[in-house]
């Protein structure tokens, strides 16, 4: 797992993003397939879930607040983009070690995207915050770099770039409180990037398909982790 950047310069990064980045990153064919493969699985992993009780953490400029009624980032300046995006949905700062929640408030939280910058302290930090505010039987849906894609790609070594903190689920388990991890999945088993555009749309199913039977193999893997119910 190679080296993150401090939670400092990651707010600097997205501050400096907020006003195009929906735009910059999920404005183009690749970007569009990615968040396509979030959503359909956001849909089928929140079933029952009340969306006002489930949290995006993480939630940047509010792309996905269609799932949930409250939601935090470190970058107030993402924040301003998701108050636009969702008014009606409860935002507030936060680097996700603290939340102004009590315990087990919440059903459900989601991360995208967030794994990705942490390094094993700081996700162990986040992850006893996301256990305290979960109700018993509350999930978490939390993606990451593949540490095992990671390992045969041209960038796993290179220092400093950016988000290139890689799991594997046992990893992700050992800095995290004792979850039941409860399904998995992936996004981007295909090397989308290389292939033409016009041809992107039509492989969603065969990508979701190929995530699904081996989703160590993904370039990210998607996992749901449960706070077991205590009898």
């Amino acid at each position: 797992m190679a080296a993150t950047h401090s939670p400092a310069s990651v707010k600097t990064y997205y501050d400096h993003l907020a006003v195009d980045y929906d735009n910059h990153r999920f404005g183009n064919s690749y970007g569009r397939f990615i968040d396509h493969q979030e959503r359909r699985l956001l849909e089928r992993w929140l079933t029952g879930v009340e969306r006002e009780r489930t949290l995006d953490l993480a939630c940047g400029t509010g792309r996905l607040l269609a799932y949930a009624g409250q939601g935090c980032d470190l970058s107030a300046a993402m924040l301003a983009q998701a108050v636009n995006k969702a008014p009606q949905a409860l935002l507030w700062q936060s680097d996700g070690c603290a939340l102004p929640l009590a315990d087990g408030a919440l059903q459900a939280a989601f991360s995208f995207h967030l794994i990705m910058h942490l390094p094993p302290e700081t996700l162990s930090l986040i992850g006893r915050e996301v256990w305290r505010v979960l109700e018993p039987g509350g999930m978490w849906i939390v993606d990451f770099p593949s540490a095992r894609r990671r390992s045969f790609g041209q960038r796993s070594d290179t220092p400093g770039w950016h988000g290139n903190s890689a799991y594997s689920c046992a990893t992700l388990r050992h800095c995290l409180p004792p979850f039941e991890l409860t399904r998995r999945g992936g996004f981007l088993f295909l090397p989308i990037h290389r292939i033409p555009q016009r041809i992107r749309p039509w492989l969603h199913a065969v990508d979701a398909l190929c995530c699904c039977l081996a989703p160590s193999w993904a370039s990210y893997m998607a996992v749901c982790l449960r706070k077991p119910v205590i009898c």
